[in-house]
């Protein structure tokens, strides 16, 4: 007993087994524990322990969370913290709070994970918090509107400005086709306001 490491899940089955018969003074000197821990060996019932398999491999890290949940958390933040036309890399934006895109995780995904692996996760693919300073190509209205779709509840004020948020989108689009229509070619996705 005195080789097992401290926190050995065969400790506590062979406490409880080796000690059935003896009193706990006896039992915990001859198997170098505390008495109490004999007692604590003594009260819980090992019958189902496996002391003859590991359950998992030694020196191994498991992977607690399901590659599914995980896909799913990697797609949710690729579709909601979207990419600036332009850059070099791959380098996701985030325009609202971490909270927000939480309570917007939570209320779509089919198994949310818990807050710390989602900032985990984002810390991992690199989610960056975008900045107030709106530069060339980003139109406030349309970062706005990528902003609101993600709320679930909105007051009156929110309600009207995510209708004005539609009709700039919709008007943007028309432009874009009618642009692209007579002979020059434009993106729709960048705004030109």
């Amino acid at each position: 007993m005195r080789t097992f490491p401290p926190h050995s899940h065969h400790r506590a089955p062979l406490v409880h087994h080796l000690s059935r018969g003896l009193d706990s003074t006896t039992a915990a000197k001859l198997l170098h524990c505390s008495p109490s821990y004999v007692r604590q060996c003594k009260r819980k019932n090992y019958s189902d322990a496996d002391l003859l398999q590991d359950k998992y491999a030694r020196d191994v890290k498991r992977q607690r969370s399901d590659p599914a949940v995980l896909t799913e958390l990697c797609e949710f933040l690729a579709a909601s913290c979207p990419t600036k036309s332009g850059d070099r890399s791959v380098t996701f934006h985030q325009y609202v709070s971490d909270d927000a895109l939480y309570q917007a995780y939570t209320t779509t995904a089919v198994a949310p994970v818990s807050f710390h692996t989602f900032y985990n996760i984002k810390g991992w693919m690199r989610v960056q918090h975008a900045g107030k300073y709106l530069g060339q190509f980003d139109c406030s209205k349309c970062l706005r509107l990528n902003q609101l779709q993600l709320k679930q509840q909105f007051n009156q004020e929110e309600g009207e400005e995510l209708q004005r948020c539609r009709r700039h989108e919709e008007i943007k689009n028309f432009n874009a086709i009618s642009t692209s229509s007579a002979g020059r070619t434009s993106n729709p996705t960048n705004c030109s306001c």
